[in-house]
């Protein structure tokens, strides 16, 4: 089959590398200059949407946020598309709709105030009272766009900070800050249903261990395929959510949903909306595919995939691998710029335990080819959380890469997390073992 890939950041060339490994014909479109050295050597890049519609692919999967009316118009020219569409922009992108899409359906959502600057958003907040908010634009300011704050002052700071860098006319909303555990809910969509089974995913996303540093796109995580439909997809109400999906005709691919299960009264809160394959669950879960990838991908875009074969009696775990700047999002000159430096002891690029991203082929010798860091997740399969968590870092430690990054606590804050859900009531996969946690 032949694959067309329009991405913006290229961030899982592990997956078309093993696209390419399995027969398929593979082009990838790169659409931001920042990433014109990602994949060199390891398949076909295009640099236009027009040179991806010449190739006349099979399917076309959008990898990336902010191409869903590119997407969309290739849907209407009769393209099989999965992975983006302007639906799947508008609720990872416009926070005040996507929480108007929850409420609709009856999903517990957070008291929220929405503002179009961040001067009517300080305003409100001075005259809030003592509650702790959570910040969230509509668009990304420097790695991240959330801010959790740990008081109004703090919170007031920070939006100071935010106006004189990067402008007043920030779309945004103020949440309350709910006390509990984080958890995300998962799962494929074939264009009419959502599929079974069901995904969990906890994640931290700060840079450093403990939790301290700045926010990233994702540091570590553990996936499960839950067994049977869990409680929290019957509170987040993914059956109600299909018939919204069908009306906007949303494109296959994979959607969740990222709560919090409250501590106080157990129920799970809304946050957001993650539409697109992302980082770094997708390739961290799809090592446990039951199926050719492309027979998957396949599958999905044309609507006769009934279910996602996966495994539900293991579980798969990941921690980010990369080299400065990352994950700052900023490169000035070349001088700063990740890119050219050498990548040795992985074991390939998909199959063993790393997984590209910004990579590419040098004469002699993978190389860092994103400007800003990312190379890419390491990642095992197991039932014993302590064990992967080993697994990850004795591998990490054999890799020989300058200046390599990447968080070591894996397993005390996801062991931390799993017991809190389990007093909660919310079970995982019963399959998984995980050390005590006071």
């Amino acid at each position: 089959m032949k694959f067309g890939i329009l991405s913006k950041e290229v961030g899982s060339t592990g997956w078309w590398v093993r696209l390419k490994e399995e027969g398929h014909e593979v082009k990838v479109a790169r659409t931001d200059e920042h990433y014109d050295y990602v994949g060199d050597g390891l398949y076909d890049t295009l640099e236009t949407v027009d040179a991806l519609v010449d190739f006349r692919p099979d399917v076309i999967i959008v990898d990336s946020s902010g191409k869903g009316r590119e997407a969309d118009i290739l849907r209407r020219h009769g393209f099989l598309v999965i992975g983006g569409c302007d639906f799947a922009d508008t609720l990872e992108g416009k926070r005040e709709i996507s929480q108007g899409i929850a409420e609709e359906c009856g999903i517990m959502v957070p008291m929220t105030e929405s503002f179009s600057t961040i001067e009517a958003t300080m305003d409100w907040v001075k005259h809030s009272g003592d509650k702790t908010w959570v910040f969230k634009s509509d668009k990304y300011l420097e790695a991240s766009a959330t801010y959790v704050s740990s008081s109004p002052k703090e919170l007031l700071q920070y939006l100071g900070y935010i106006k004189k860098r990067f402008g007043n006319d920030i779309q945004n909303i103020v949440q309350e800050k709910i006390e509990g555990v984080a958890l995300s809910t998962a799962a494929w969509w074939n264009g009419t249903t959502f599929l079974k089974p069901f995904l969990g995913t906890i994640e931290h996303k700060k840079f450093m261990d403990n939790d301290v540093g700045p926010a990233t796109g994702c540091s570590l995580n553990l996936v499960w395929a839950y067994q049977g439909d869990p409680l929290i997809a019957e509170h987040l109400q993914f059956d109600k959510l299909a018939e919204v999906f069908r009306r906007a005709g949303a494109t296959p691919g994979v959607y969740d949903i990222n709560a919090v299960i409250s501590k106080h009264d157990r129920l799970p809160y809304f946050l957001e909306f993650t539409p697109r394959f992302g980082y770094d669950s997708e390739p961290t879960s799809l090592r446990g595919l039951r199926m050719p990838l492309g027979e998957f991908f396949a599958r999905l875009a044309n609507g006769t995939l009934a279910e996602v074969p996966l495994p539900t009696d293991e579980a798969w775990m990941a921690v980010r691998v990369s080299v400065p700047p990352y994950p700052t999002e900023v490169v000035k000159d070349e001088k700063h710029s990740a890119v050219g430096t050498p990548i040795l002891g992985i074991d390939g690029l998909y199959a063993g335990h790393f997984f590209a991203y910004g990579v590419r082929k040098g004469e002699d010798q993978y190389e860092v080819a994103s400007p800003f860091g990312e190379l890419g997740i390491v990642a095992t399969t197991g039932t014993d959380v302590q064990v992967m968590g080993d697994n990850i870092l004795k591998f990490i430690h054999k890799m020989q890469v300058p200046n390599l990054q990447y968080r070591s606590d894996a397993v005390a804050v996801i062991s931390k997390d799993l017991t809190k859900l389990k007093k909660l009531g919310y079970y995982t996969n019963r399959s998984i073992e995980w050390p005590s946690q006071a």
